[in-house]
């Protein structure tokens, strides 16, 4: 990191970074959404890639997904279907397979718990939900219908393939379930309407907002959240900032015929004080003692 950064105050930046809500990224920091379509006829087809992108072990994954009462049946068997379709787990060395394993079992273990607590309040199983047979950490690409918010799921990131569906009739039910979360980083919504375009994007308490859209990351746009979602951003003028320092200076100069009558005015503090004239500084303090 120190390499890459070109400051040694780095690498500790990173590992001891502010309060202990923002130190850990485990649990709730980046519990993104999607929204899908509340007034519109046209049926969304979410790329699977998108939703279940790094097998949803990025901070960036869709966590929950909202969908309008009006087409959320047909959405909710439409996407199951394509789960079966188009994901395959197996071997990352394997060019046929679109979905690995998690990264240990821990990370399998809090998939289970989720997908069993939204079980036990009323969810559906309309894909997956149980460890793959391909044994190890490999877990089965999961569709659950039916979600609500008092499920764990809704309000801890699952960081695994686990797709929640939640229902929503009106656009201001939808904005106010996107952000009944302490974390921000990222939404994304699915909308026609340039007018609602603009209203939810600035309505949503997210760092980062996709709109039709599923990749947002971009080095020249500044990446980061609200909320406990971190502290910062990176990428882009802003990314810069967090690696420089502001340093103020406040002094006065006083009129030459002065400096030359005082006593004790030193040759060292007139040459400082020659420096900040050839900078055009003109408010500069020389201490004498």
């Amino acid at each position: 990191m120190q390499v890459l950064a070109g400051d040694s105050i780095v690498p500790p930046r990173v590992t001891a970074s502010g309060p202990e809500p923002h130190r850990s990224n485990k649990e709730n920091l980046s519990n993104n959404q999607v929204l899908l379509n509340w007034d519109q006829p046209v049926f969304v087809l979410i790329e699977l890639n998108f939703v279940f992108h790094s097998f949803y072990q990025t901070c960036i994954c869709a966590n929950r997904i909202l969908v309008q009462d009006k087409i959320y049946d047909e959405f909710a068997s439409k996407f199951a279907a394509a789960v079966d379709e188009q994901l395959k787990v197996g071997n990352g060395m394997d060019a046929s397979s679109t979905q690995g394993p998690l990264i240990n079992e821990k990370a399998v273990e809090k998939v289970e718990s989720h997908v069993k607590d939204a079980l036990s309040k009323g969810a559906k199983c309309l894909r997956g939900g149980q460890r793959h047979e391909l044994g190890g950490n490999f877990f089965q690409p999961t569709v659950l219908s039916d979600v609500t918010r008092d499920m764990i799921i809704c309000s801890q990131e699952t960081f695994g393939p686990v797709a929640p569906l939640i229902r929503f009739k009106t656009e201001e039910e939808a904005v106010a379930i996107a952000n009944d979360t302490s974390s921000g980083l990222a939404g994304y919504f699915y909308s026609q309407d340039v007018s609602q375009i603009w209203r939810v994007a600035e309505a949503m308490e997210v760092g980062m907002v996709g709109v039709n859209e599923g990749i947002i990351s971009s080095e020249i746009a500044p990446f980061g959240g609200w909320k406990q979602s971190g502290l910062g951003r990176e990428g882009s003028k802003y990314g810069i900032e967090e690696y420089l320092e502001i340093n103020h200076f406040k002094g006065c100069r006083c009129p030459p015929p002065l400096l030359l009558d005082c006593p004790r005015m030193t040759d060292q503090a007139l040459k400082v004080l020659a420096i900040f004239e050839h900078l055009h500084v003109v408010n500069v303090a020389v201490c004498v003692r």
